[in-house]
């Protein structure tokens, strides 16, 4: 990844620490080749898991330097994943962590950055540890029909979420930061009506 920003927060490390974790459920065996996008002002990387416990789980690497919010000077590192289960009685992961530093704003969690890496690198630890028991906990149960159709729904609606009210969708937008690098990551893998 060319593009890279001085912010120390989130983590390079949490993605080896989110391979680990959909390797250890889906399979190693389950990932797609990963995806880069590199700009002038953006870069990107996405791993996606596809599985029988897992129909995707997606994670994204993200910084924009020198890119605009609020049409206003900022750098940004990001890091999201987003996860469906196969199972639609397990609920859906989703976790993003990031830190940016603007013209209006300075720098957000400046002070505390340390001990919030150290609190949010144990707090996505114990994330995937809840996750891996909820699975385990939820595999003997047969899922009904009405399972399914909720779950649709669901998917449906966090699709117009993501684009129509996120903001960090929006940011994107704003920065020339493509639809495509979102969706490889973030969108569910099927939408059914």
């Amino acid at each position: 990844m060319n593009i890279k920003t001085n912010l120390p927060y989130p983590s390079d490390n949490y993605v080896e620490l989110l391979k680990d974790f959909y390797a250890d459920i889906n399979g190693k065996e389950s990932f797609d080749q990963v995806k880069e996008w590199q700009f002038e002002k953006w870069s990107a990387t996405v791993h996606c898991t596809r599985g029988k416990i897992l129909e995707k789980g997606g994670f994204a690497r993200v910084n924009l330097l020198g890119g605009l919010v609020n049409k206003r000077p900022a750098d940004i590192s990001l890091f999201q994943t987003l996860a469906y289960p196969a199972n639609p009685r397990v609920p859906g992961l989703i976790i993003m962590a990031n830190m940016n530093a603007s013209e209006a704003m300075g720098s957000i969690l400046t002070f505390l950055r340390k001990r919030m890496c150290l609190y949010l690198m144990t707090l996505l630890k114990l994330s995937c540890q809840y996750i891996k028991s909820i699975i385990a906990m939820k595999a003997s149960e047969i899922p009904q029909d009405e399972d399914f159709e909720y779950r649709n729904k669901s998917r449906a609606r966090l699709i117009e979420w993501i684009i129509l009210e996120d903001y960090g969708t929006r940011v994107a937008r704003e920065n020339g930061v493509l639809s495509e690098a979102i969706e490889a990551y973030g969108f569910p893998p099927v939408i059914q009506y």
